[in-house]
């Protein structure tokens, strides 16, 4: 049926094939699993074959990991500020002679960097937060502080991202009708029945740029953070 009604025999018939290959491939796996319970677990094979691969060049891949949250989260950010509103604003406010795109990619660029900046103000409240509250109290043994972040931190930045860019989008009356990916989208109602709506592109960018790449700052400036306890 699904070969009739997207009327590409050829592909669906691929896709079947390689699906099939992975099932059977799956099953055999799982069924070693149940007959030999010391088997290891399928990530961990992965997760050490990655290890022994990366440990020579561990130095330079967390560098180049950083480098790169960083540009997601500035970009992420920047690119929503273009497309979505807080450039648009700047032009409101400053009129005709600020309508250049030379000026909406400054506003743009400010906004990137303001992103940055506030992972990196979050973090410090975040970490001493934890230090004061959390740290002090249940690990009473000389010794620096364990490095791991906590759920409610990273938890927190989620939401964070929520509110700044649903925000970013609440300064345009109308929401790029262009900037769609697939038929995802996620819409609030704000105070007089404006309605905020994410597309899917800017859920991508939200979810590449600020959870992903922000992740990735919010984990620098921690580290940074903890190191210096």
């Amino acid at each position: 049926m699904i070969m009739h009604d997207a009327e590409s025999y050829n592909s669906a018939a691929i896709q079947f094939l390689v699906g099939w290959a992975a099932g059977c491939n799956r099953l055999n796996y799982l069924w070693t699993r149940c007959a030999k319970p010391e088997t290891p677990e399928a990530s961990d094979v992965v997760y050490n074959w990655l290890a022994e691969r990366a440990a020579p060049h561990r130095t330079l891949l967390t560098r180049l990991g950083y480098a790169v949250s960083f540009a997601l989260l500035f970009g992420g950010v920047a690119l929503h500020a273009y497309t979505y509103g807080f450039s648009l604003a700047g032009v409101a406010q400053c009129g005709s002679a600020c309508a250049g795109s030379g000026f909406l990619a400054f506003s743009a660029v400010l906004c990137g960097v303001g992103a940055v900046l506030f992972v990196m103000v979050y973090a410090t409240i975040a970490e001493a937060a934890q230090f004061v509250l959390v740290d002090s109290w249940k690990h009473v043994r000389p010794g620096p502080p364990p490095p791991e972040m906590p759920v409610w931190v990273v938890a927190l930045h989620i939401l964070v991202g929520l509110v700044v860019f649903f925000a970013i989008g609440a300064f345009v009356e109308i929401s790029p009708a262009k900037q769609t990916l697939g038929n995802t989208w996620m819409s609030v109602y704000g105070p007089g029945g404006k309605e905020v709506t994410l597309s899917g592109s800017a859920m991508f960018r939200m979810t590449l740029g600020w959870w992903i790449g922000g992740a990735g700052v919010l984990k620098f400036f921690w580290l940074r953070r903890r190191a210096a306890r």
